[in-house]
């Protein structure tokens, strides 16, 4: 059975702090056994620890006006702390700056802290590939799946959806009947604090707009927003280590163009593309061989040195679209903003292309020469 909601998160962060707490005990152990080596060394004796009471008031105020809250707090709840405030207690007492070693230890506790943090949060997400390529492949792009990724919910959610996969459980029709409820309690929650904002969340975001042209087959979010990259990500269901895999396909493929590599990953468009790559995967298309093509044609290094990503990104794209029989040329077709819109998925979810908005018959210029960035469309029609 999965954790109450929230508690991966709230657990992940109670063991980085535990951690930290461990790594001040060790620095302060390795002190104090310095300490008596020393003064064994200087006088034949080491002296013993202060009295615990007097030891535990000093220090709570040393730590206080040094160490972060938490940690702080942590450290003065460890059971071992009585230890610890003597320790500290008895350096003060052989001349040791308490005033210049907080500080320093200080740094090690939220450098553990944030670590440990940080591997835990990773390896969560690395752990839910499977469910992350589950929801991509089974509900359509939108507030509901956004929310569905939440960090704070989506441990429950991907647990919860591991154990019925293994139960051999109607995965889709729970996940549809899942997503049907969350609309229903978004339209519930908008109707009642704002009833004119539900009527507001259809209209398609600014960058949502900008990249149906160029996202032709994808599904695109209403709300996309791409200046948040992890919000971004979630929003187009895009895993950790699918993304590595992009990453590594790119960087495979401009081999002797490194830096333009980095460029291209790194860019504002870049979730788009993998969202493309992430799909043509699903429909067994190969993706080597047509992101080799930026190789092959580096036309893309043509124009304004400040818009190369934005280049690379139509080169990639466009390469990415066409079939592999084609030869590489620098006449291939440019994007149809027509036709893309006509393709584009719904706010509801993914549609097939209208039959009666074929691309246009004309040849145009290499998309990633005809313009650096992607054409804004005028809004989508209902």
């Amino acid at each position: 059975m999965a954790a109450p909601m929230g508690e991966p998160v709230a657990e992940s962060a109670a063991e980085a702090i535990q951690t930290s707490v461990m790594a001040v005990r060790l620095v302060l152990a390795i002190a104090n056994a310095a300490r008596r080596t020393a003064q064994r060394d200087a006088t034949g004796k080491a002296k013993d620890l202060p009295l615990p009471e007097p030891s535990r008031q000093q220090a709570a105020g040393e730590l206080k006006a040094t160490l972060p809250p938490d940690i702080t707090a942590a450290l003065m709840a460890d059971a071992n702390w009585t230890q610890m405030a003597q320790q500290l207690m008895a350096l003060s007492e052989a001349k040791v700056d308490l005033a210049d070693l907080l500080p320093r230890v200080g740094e090690i506790a939220v450098n553990v802290r944030d670590d440990v943090k940080a591997k835990a949060e990773r390896a969560a997400r690395e752990g839910t590939e499977e469910q992350d390529k589950v929801l991509r492949d089974e509900l359509p792009a939108g507030k509901v799946r956004t929310a569905i990724r939440d960090p704070e919910d989506w441990p429950t959610i991907a647990e919860l959806m591991r154990d019925l996969i293994k139960r051999d459980a109607d995965i889709k029709r729970i996940l549809l009947a899942g997503h049907a409820e969350g609309e229903r309690v978004f339209q519930k929650v908008h109707s009642t604090v704002d009833p004119a904002a539900d009527a507001a969340a259809v209209a398609p975001s600014k960058d949502a707009e900008m990249v149906y042209g160029v996202a032709t087959g994808l599904d695109i979010p209403a709300d996309l927003d791409l200046s948040d990259g992890v919000k971004a990500r979630q929003q187009l269901s895009i895993g950790g280590f699918e993304e590595a895999k992009c990453i590594r396909r790119v960087n495979e493929a401009l081999v002797e163009h490194p830096r333009e590599a980095a460029l291209l990953t790194s860019s504002r468009l870049w979730p788009v593309l993998v969202a493309r790559m992430l799909k043509m995967d699903k429909e067994k298309i190969p993706v080597e061989p047509r992101l080799a093509r930026l190789a092959a044609d580096v036309s893309w290094k043509e124009g304004k040195p400040s818009d190369i990503s934005s280049r690379l990104f139509d080169a990639a794209n466009d390469a990415l679209q066409r079939p592999v029989l084609e030869e590489v040329d620098t006449g291939r077709r440019g994007v149809s903003t027509t036709a893309a819109k006509a393709q584009s998925p719904s706010v509801a979810g993914p549609t097939k292309a209208s039959a009666k908005s074929p691309a246009p018959k004309e040849r145009a210029a290499a998309a990633h020469r005809a313009s650096t960035t992607p054409k804004r469309s005028s809004g989508r029609s209902k």
